[in-house]
Protein backbone atom coordinates (compact mmCIF):
# COMPACT_ATOMS: atom_id res chain seq x y z
CA UNK A 1 0.00 0.00 0.00
CA UNK A 2 1.22 3.60 -1.14
CA UNK A 3 1.02 6.36 1.60
CA UNK A 4 1.77 9.73 0.94
CA UNK A 5 2.70 12.91 3.30
CA UNK A 6 -0.46 14.88 1.75
CA UNK A 7 -3.79 14.51 1.76
CA UNK A 8 -6.58 15.26 -0.20
CA UNK A 9 -8.52 18.13 0.95
CA UNK A 10 -11.72 16.71 -0.19
CA UNK A 11 -15.33 17.00 2.54
CA UNK A 12 -16.25 13.40 2.48
CA UNK A 13 -12.57 12.07 2.51
CA UNK A 14 -12.36 10.76 6.27
CA UNK A 15 -8.91 11.88 6.69
CA UNK A 16 -8.64 15.02 5.51
CA UNK A 17 -12.09 15.47 7.85
CA UNK A 18 -10.27 14.38 10.74
CA UNK A 19 -6.93 16.10 10.49
CA UNK A 20 -9.25 19.59 9.99
CA UNK A 21 -10.96 19.27 12.86
CA UNK A 22 -8.12 18.90 15.07
CA UNK A 23 -6.31 21.71 13.37
CA UNK A 24 -9.41 24.50 14.38
CA UNK A 25 -6.68 25.85 16.93
CA UNK A 26 -4.59 29.01 16.81
CA UNK A 27 -1.70 27.49 18.99
CA UNK A 28 0.48 26.19 16.68
CA UNK A 29 1.00 23.31 19.07
CA UNK A 30 -2.77 21.67 17.97
CA UNK A 31 -1.73 22.89 14.25
CA UNK A 32 -1.33 19.26 12.10
CA UNK A 33 -0.91 20.65 8.81
CA UNK A 34 2.27 22.89 7.67
CA UNK A 35 1.66 26.48 7.25
CA UNK A 36 2.58 29.08 4.82
CA UNK A 37 4.87 31.73 6.00
CA UNK A 38 1.88 33.48 6.81
CA UNK A 39 0.73 31.44 9.16
CA UNK A 40 -2.73 29.74 7.04
CA UNK A 41 -2.59 26.19 5.75
CA UNK A 42 -0.50 25.48 3.25
CA UNK A 43 -2.64 24.21 0.15
CA UNK A 44 -0.72 22.83 -3.34
CA UNK A 45 -1.40 20.11 -5.56
CA UNK A 46 -0.27 16.51 -5.56
CA UNK A 47 -1.60 13.32 -7.48
CA UNK A 48 -4.70 13.61 -5.53
CA UNK A 49 -5.42 17.71 -6.65
CA UNK A 50 -5.44 20.39 -3.61
CA UNK A 51 -4.32 18.73 -0.65
CA UNK A 52 -2.68 19.84 2.95
CA UNK A 53 0.73 18.26 4.19
CA UNK A 54 1.54 16.44 7.57
CA UNK A 55 3.89 18.50 9.85
CA UNK A 56 5.73 15.69 10.74
CA UNK A 57 7.42 18.00 13.55
CA UNK A 58 4.28 18.52 15.53
CA UNK A 59 3.69 15.82 18.06
CA UNK A 60 0.06 16.44 17.61
CA UNK A 61 0.21 15.89 13.78
CA UNK A 62 2.61 12.91 14.91
CA UNK A 63 -0.24 11.10 16.62
CA UNK A 64 -2.92 12.10 13.91
CA UNK A 65 -0.57 9.78 11.54
CA UNK A 66 0.47 7.25 14.08
CA UNK A 67 -3.48 6.90 14.57
CA UNK A 68 -4.44 6.31 10.51
CA UNK A 69 -2.70 2.74 10.20
CA UNK A 70 -5.38 1.32 12.79
CA UNK A 71 -6.87 -1.38 11.60
CA UNK A 72 -9.96 0.26 12.60
CA UNK A 73 -9.35 3.35 10.06
CA UNK A 74 -7.18 1.64 7.37
CA UNK A 75 -9.88 -0.44 5.73
CA UNK A 76 -8.60 -3.53 3.90
CA UNK A 77 -5.62 -3.51 6.64
CA UNK A 78 -4.15 -6.59 7.40
CA UNK A 79 -0.82 -7.56 9.41
CA UNK A 80 0.41 -9.17 6.33
CA UNK A 81 0.77 -5.84 4.73
CA UNK A 82 3.35 -3.59 4.05
CA UNK A 83 3.62 0.13 3.24
CA UNK A 84 5.73 2.29 0.48
CA UNK A 85 5.86 5.25 1.66
CA UNK A 86 5.97 7.99 -0.82
CA UNK A 87 6.24 11.44 -2.42
CA UNK A 88 7.98 12.58 1.09
CA UNK A 89 10.50 14.77 -0.67
CA UNK A 90 7.89 16.52 -0.14
CA UNK A 91 6.76 16.37 -3.67
CA UNK A 92 4.60 19.42 -4.56
CA UNK A 93 3.35 19.79 -8.37
CA UNK A 94 2.55 23.62 -8.77
CA UNK A 95 5.84 25.02 -7.34
CA UNK A 96 9.20 25.54 -10.03
CA UNK A 97 11.62 23.52 -7.69
CA UNK A 98 9.12 20.83 -7.07
CA UNK A 99 8.85 20.72 -3.31
CA UNK A 100 7.13 23.21 -0.73
CA UNK A 101 9.02 26.63 0.09
CA UNK A 102 11.40 26.77 2.06
CA UNK A 103 9.66 29.81 3.95
CA UNK A 104 6.28 27.40 4.99
CA UNK A 105 6.52 26.42 8.54
CA UNK A 106 6.61 23.58 10.78
CA UNK A 107 5.58 23.75 14.43
CA UNK A 108 6.73 21.92 18.00
CA UNK A 109 6.34 23.14 21.61
CA UNK A 110 9.83 21.24 21.66
CA UNK A 111 11.14 24.03 19.90
CA UNK A 112 9.14 26.54 21.12
CA UNK A 113 9.23 28.44 18.23
CA UNK A 114 8.11 27.89 14.67
CA UNK A 115 10.83 26.23 12.20
CA UNK A 116 11.07 26.87 8.24
CA UNK A 117 10.81 24.11 5.99
CA UNK A 118 14.18 25.05 4.89
CA UNK A 119 15.50 23.95 7.88
CA UNK A 120 14.36 20.36 8.16
CA UNK A 121 13.95 19.86 4.28
CA UNK A 122 16.25 17.19 4.22
CA UNK A 123 14.41 15.64 7.21
CA UNK A 124 11.06 15.75 6.66
CA UNK A 125 11.12 12.36 4.39
CA UNK A 126 13.09 10.22 7.53
CA UNK A 127 10.42 11.98 10.17
CA UNK A 128 7.33 10.57 8.00
CA UNK A 129 9.11 7.33 8.35
CA UNK A 130 10.08 6.91 11.49
CA UNK A 131 6.15 8.02 12.46
CA UNK A 132 4.54 5.58 10.29
CA UNK A 133 6.96 3.11 12.10
CA UNK A 134 5.81 4.29 15.19
CA UNK A 135 1.98 4.11 14.46
CA UNK A 136 2.76 0.26 12.96
CA UNK A 137 4.58 -1.10 16.16
CA UNK A 138 1.79 1.02 18.92
CA UNK A 139 -0.69 -1.17 16.36
CA UNK A 140 0.82 -4.55 16.20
Amino acid sequence: MITDPHIKISQPYGVYLEGTKLDVSEAEEESIWVKTQNRGKFIASSWPGDSVWVDFLNEAAQKFWQQQYGFDKFKGLTPLFDFWIDMNEPSVFNYLDGTMPSTNLHSSPKYSRSIYHGEIHNAYGQMMHKTTYEGLVERD
